[in-house]
């Protein structure tokens, strides 16, 4: 199978084969976004979508980024910062 051989080189197939080791049922009910990842006609298309979406749901609430370091590696962009 596609998600045995394929699996250990990339992400998005080691998820697939993971949820459906551990979960049942039809695939797209318990894993909608994994299910529609595979829908879109372009990888850039997801990266820029999930990039989108971690930036909401991660980096945009404030009890998570106010325990990350910036500087150097991670720097804080500010309209202020010339």
């Amino acid at each position: 199978e596609l998600l045995a051989e394929a699996g250990a080189d990339y992400l998005y197939l080691a998820a697939v084969a993971f949820i459906r080791k551990v979960k049942k049922g039809p695939f797209g009910e318990h894993s909608p976004y994994l299910n529609d990842i595979s829908a879109i006609d372009s990888w850039d298309k997801v990266v820029k979508g999930l990039l989108r979406m971690y930036e909401g749901e991660v980096l945009g609430k404030l009890p998570v980024v106010q325990h990350l370091r910036f500087g150097a590696l991670l720097p804080w962009a500010t309209p202020y910062n010339d």
